[in-house]
């Protein structure tokens, strides 16, 4: 990784690891919030593989 990169990849770093924190603080269960990001992400795949699929397909 060249030296540029490494001021953005540390500093997402540092803000998911808050981010982390701050879900523990604000009471919100980490394990049902996990959950229900997976189930957002399952129902958001197919669309999202199928638009995909069809843009792949076109030829011209």
């Amino acid at each position: 990784m060249r030296s540029w990169m490494w001021p953005p990849f540390y500093a997402g770093t540092a803000l998911a690891i808050l981010g982390g924190s701050a879900i523990t603080f604000f009471l919100l269960d980490p394990v049902k919030a996990l959950y229900w990001s997976a189930a957002i992400n399952g129902l958001a795949a197919l669309p999202i593989m199928v638009v995909v699929t069809l843009m792949g397909g076109i030829v011209r």
